[in-house]
């Protein structure tokens, strides 16, 4: 049997299959539980063909994960157009929103796939996955009101991952820490209050100028 062409437009939609597909799967079930072959089998391609796309499981993920972060920006951009709420209450919905990723089809990473994946990422696939990680929360920034010389964007970046990662791995990962259910959600809500509320004393501050 003859293989089959595929011209660059056939490509351009099977990569955002994979990208659709592997974000479902990885949300669902984890990066450590989803299998390559889960992803290439549900879109319909081979092995071989797939790792024509991505050269491994890490690289799907940084793809993925800059995948998502569009998504993500157009939902915080939704948040902030509600008329119904305060600005704080946006960010704290955005917030929530990420700490209860699974609800709404996000992939976060637990803190022992980071480690995982970071392993195995070459130095350029992983400057590359920075440099766009900072572009994702300078916008974040810039739709909040706030400027980027008033708090790094660096900062925010960890600002929300400790939240959303110390919800998602205490379980698992972090023996020490108090990990019922209902003491994490108390501990999220705090920690996103109190960033939410730093955040708000910072855009009041620079208005006042």
């Amino acid at each position: 049997m003859a293989k089959r062409s595929y011209s660059q437009q056939d490509r351009e939609q099977i990569k955002e299959q994979l990208l659709q597909t592997g974000l479902e799967l990885f949300a669902k079930q984890g990066y450590k539980n989803t299998r390559l072959s889960q992803i290439f089998e549900t879109v319909g391609i081979s092995k071989t063909f797939f790792y024509t796309f991505f050269v491994s499981k890490e690289e799907l993920v940084l793809h993925i994960l800059d995948y998502q972060q569009e998504i993500l920006f157009q939902a915080a951009k939704e948040i902030m157009e509600q008329a119904e709420t305060t600005w704080k209450e946006k960010l704290l919905h955005f917030f929530s929103m990420c700490i209860h990723h699974k609800e709404y089809g996000i992939f976060i990473m637990t803190q022992e796939e980071e480690v995982m994946v970071f392993r195995n990422l070459t130095p350029e696939n992983y400057q590359l996955f920075q440099q766009g990680q900072m572009a994702f929360y300078e916008n974040l920034l810039h739709i909040w009101e706030i400027p980027t010389e008033k708090i790094n964007p660096k900062v925010l970046c960890n600002l929300v991952l400790s939240v959303v990662i110390t919800y998602n791995s205490a379980a698992d990962s972090m023996p020490f820490f108090y990990s019922d259910l209902e003491i994490l959600e108390e501990t999220a809500r705090l920690q996103s209050n109190y960033i939410v509320t730093h955040l708000e004393r910072i855009k009041n501050q620079n208005k006042l100028k």
